[in-house]
């Protein structure tokens, strides 16, 4: 009897593993910020001077966390690669790298709007919103100081094609 009742555990413990791997999947093929998104800098608006010659940044799903992968050429043609990994729940996770902010906060507003927040030794120093176009193919990201003031960049990112997996 002890047999059987551990071979139904073992059973009922790989089913739910099952489900739970296949729920990750769902779950990352439907957020629609997963891909590598290339900045437009044409339809992008920078403060004079301060345009990238060019930036790729990719997300991608790992666990329950979005692990961002963004790099940027700047007009000088140097090179800045930087990442994090956070979960879009609001609380701070280390943004290694950054000279800007030490932390970064995520969460999404709505189906189609994200919200990072960037924090320089517990004090927020930039705001950056996300926004999603209906058809999913391009984002624009617009950037508040720590007061809330809009400081003129709208990046706009559109989608590498292939850049999905299915």
């Amino acid at each position: 009897m002890r047999v059987r009742a551990r071979r139904v555990r073992v059973m009922a413990g790989g089913v739910i593993g099952v489900l739970v791997l296949g729920a990750i999947a769902a779950i990352a093929q439907t957020d629609p910020l997963i891909g590598t998104w290339i900045l437009n800098v044409s339809k992008s608006t920078y403060p004079s001077g301060r345009a990238p010659a060019s930036q790729s940044v990719t997300f991608e799903r790992v666990g329950d966390m979005t692990h961002m992968i963004s790099v940027v050429t700047g007009a000088d043609g140097k090179t800045i690669r930087r990442e994090y990994a956070a979960k879009n729940d609001g609380k701070d996770y280390p943004f290694p790298g950054s000279t800007a902010a030490d932390t970064i906060a995520l969460r999404q507003v709505d189906a189609t709007t994200f919200e990072r927040v960037d924090k320089k030794g517990g004090k927020v120093v930039s705001v950056l919103t996300r926004k999603m176009s209906a058809d999913g193919k391009s984002f624009a990201v617009t950037t508040k100081d720590a007061n809330g003031r809009e400081n003129g960049t709208v990046a706009v990112y559109e989608l590498k094609p292939g850049s999905r997996k299915p």
